[in-house]
């Protein structure tokens, strides 16, 4: 036998002639490239819903943005009532508290400190 035949091993199943070398190697060629195909596939799924679900998201952005946008313009308009509330109840305070130091405070000139002071000295007695 010739070099050739041995190393390639022929069989016959009727007419055509197979080369089982050949098949094998084939098989082995192919099954990465199954693989690989296999694994692009998921790939370009796994795309394909990525970008369903960003649309999605978009979708869902919007409103969130507006309810969003709304909660915080009425959370500022309830920080401005507070402030609103504070300086009229501040300013009240301040009204009450001048209305009370003008009744309960008597209002004195400079002459009045003396007769304080002979107060003091009377009461303490003639003795001294």
């Amino acid at each position: 036998m010739s070099s050739f035949h041995n190393r390639f091993h022929y069989f016959s199943l009727g007419t055509p002639k197979i080369n089982i070398t050949s098949r094998s190697k084939n098989k082995k060629i192919n099954l990465p490239q199954r693989q690989a195909d296999e694994v692009t596939e998921i790939m370009l799924n796994n795309f394909d819903k990525v970008l369903e679900r960003d649309g999605k998201l978009a979708e869902l952005e919007l409103p969130f943005s507006k309810t969003t946008k709304n909660l915080a313009q009425k959370r500022w308009e309830n920080v401005r009532c507070r402030i609103y509330l504070g300086l009229v109840v501040g300013i009240g305070l301040l009204i009450i508290l001048t209305v009370l130091l003008v009744i309960f405070l008597p209002w004195s000139s400079g002459d009045s400190s003396a007769p304080h002071a002979q107060d003091a000295g009377a009461a303490s007695g003639p003795g001294g």
